[in-house]
């Protein structure tokens, strides 16, 4: 069931579970912490405060969501974002030496990915509201269908290593009224 859907609970934290994985289908709380275990996100996440999972592999499905203040994520292994939205009125921060696997259109105050990112549908990253930075290592397009990137910053900067590389992407939109650094870009249109 969900937890906390009808009296939101204070902070949810998961420490080191000796063993498995940490599933979790809804929660409404002021925040929720993981640090050592798999964590997979299955459903709608409502925090008034933030979100961090430290941890091998993280994982949200397609049908989850995530409202929150700040999102820090730190897998080991792989990290994987579905196609729900992400959405913050802080910061996105992605560490961790774990590739990224994200369909997610994620809105924040600025969005950080220091791994690289393999597109799994259209993302849409925007900071525009709060005039936020993205910044990207790199992002690819698997085998398949090519993939959009829309990056939209308003006053805030955009830098990136290559975009495109290992299969192109359909297309890159960059909106943004700040500074804007690519290493590489290919795609059939920007």
């Amino acid at each position: 069931g969900a937890i906390g859907s009808s009296k939101p609970l204070a902070d949810l934290t998961f420490n080191g579970l000796q063993t498995g994985n940490i599933s979790l289908q809804a929660i409404t709380a002021t925040s929720l912490s993981t640090q050592g275990n798999d964590l997979l996100l299955n459903g709608p996440i409502a925090l008034s405060g933030d979100l961090f999972a430290k941890g091998s592999t993280i994982s949200m499905a397609n049908t989850a969501t995530v409202k929150a203040d700040n999102m820090v994520l730190e897998g080991d292994n792989q990290t994987t974002l579905g196609t729900g939205a992400i959405s913050l009125s802080g910061n996105f921060i992605q560490r961790g030496a774990g590739l990224v696997n994200s369909g997610a259109n994620i809105t924040a105050g600025s969005i950080q990915f220091a791994s690289p990112v393999t597109l799994s549908a259209d993302v849409t990253l925007n900071t525009q509201a709060l005039g936020g930075d993205i910044k990207l290592n790199t992002v690819d397009n698997p085998a398949g269908t090519p993939k959009t990137l829309t990056l939209t910053s308003g006053f805030g900067n955009v830098s990136a290593g290559n975009i495109g590389g290992a299969g192109d992407l359909a297309s890159v939109a960059i909106n943004s009224q700040g500074e804007v650094t690519l290493a590489n870009v290919q795609a059939a249109g920007v």
